[in-house]
């Protein structure tokens, strides 16, 4: 055998356990994924919609149900949901699907329609809206409880619209004031904000009542 065809050989070689080695690894990544990042299936529990991870024993909050009562604009992030700790606020289920964390008001403050299609506040007008309009702030208190290591909210900027009995409308516009539990090793709250503890950085996601 030739030494030209010896090099080509080792050289095929060398590629082929390379092609093995980075095939391995994406196999492996694969797995760890699937085992660590899989929410796969969710529950309706005390308001909240609930994604949960048996394998990692874990589960994330996606959503909080109002119902309308005063005393329910107080959210208490659970620590735990039986044995699985409650690490985020919104996530991803399943193969990467997003469900970042949202109010669900009643109908009575949102239009049938407008349900889960929600308004910013740059497309409030009188070129949108041909109805006399307002827009009237809830207040709501969010209790983050120590586990809570990652968040993914939708609810900066948006606005439930309302069309009252008279053909005006009102645009409920959600606003949190957060306390975070002090033994958080990743968040912490001050003023009614919350923020990274790493950086000092406000948490973006939310439209705060810091007042």
């Amino acid at each position: 055998m030739g030494e030209n065809m010896k090099k080509v050989l080792k050289i095929a070689a060398i590629c082929a356990c390379v092609l093995f080695v980075i095939l391995v690894i994406h196999f492996f990544m694969d797995f760890l994924h699937s085992f660590s990042s899989c929410f796969d299936h969710d529950v309706s529990v005390n308001n909240f919609k609930i994604y949960c991870n048996d394998k990692a024993s874990c589960c994330f909050i996606s959503d909080y149900k109002w119902d309308g009562a005063e005393d329910t604009k107080v959210i208490n992030i659970p620590d735990k949901y039986e044995n699985l700790k409650v690490t985020k606020l919104g996530g991803y289920f399943g193969r990467g699907v997003n469900a970042p964390f949202m109010l669900e008001l009643p109908d009575s403050y949102c239009d049938e329609e407008d349900k889960y299609s929600n308004w910013s506040y740059s497309e409030i007008n009188s070129d949108t809206v041909s109805s006399p309009y307002s827009i009237e702030n809830i207040e709501f208190t969010l209790n983050v409880g120590k586990n809570i290591k990652d968040i993914n909210s939708g609810l900066a900027g948006i606005y439930y619209k309302k069309t009252q009995d008279d053909g005006s409308v009102i645009f409920y516009h959600p606003v949190i004031y957060v306390n975070c539990d002090s033994a958080n090793p990743s968040f912490y709250s001050k003023d009614g904000s919350l923020f990274e503890k790493k950086t000092n950085k406000l948490v973006i996601g939310f439209d705060y009542n810091d007042n």
